[in-house]
């Protein structure tokens, strides 16, 4: 079984590796050349996805202790930046009522539903 996580590991550290080394510069280099607010939006979106993606949050995250959805997760991760609800929905392209949805599913996963925590300070407390 160690094996298989030492393994695991490798091939981890391996991928951080290459988004590092070869995607990061990439997006570095497509950020001059867009036109429109929106693109230069969406490469923005990406690049904070994919540091996500390598945070030490992410991986807690991202455990069956916790059964999140990818839309789960993307919703916290947005939280954590501080972004509001409204700014959430308008880029993950779902209404206000739907993103609650989303953030109530978020909160009972997370054993927060009864409580009077503040989920953004909660996931920032998570690194």
């Amino acid at each position: 079984m160690e094996v298989g996580k030492e393994t695991s590991a490798k091939h981890e550290e391996k991928i951080e590796a290459n988004i590092i080394s070869r995607i990061f510069p990439t997006i570095e280099t497509l950020r001059p050349i867009l036109n429109s607010p929106r693109q230069k939006e969406c490469l923005d979106t990406i690049e904070s996805a994919l540091a996500e993606i390598l945070s030490e949050f992410s991986r807690k995250l991202s455990s069956p202790r916790f059964n999140l959805t990818p839309t789960e997760l993307q919703i916290a991760g947005l939280i954590r930046e501080g972004k509001s609800s409204k700014q959430i929905a308008a880029q993950i392209g779902v209404s206000e009522n739907t993103f609650n949805f989303h953030r109530q599913n978020l909160r009972k996963k997370l054993g927060l539903s009864h409580l009077k925590t503040n989920l953004k300070i909660f996931l920032q407390s998570m690194e």
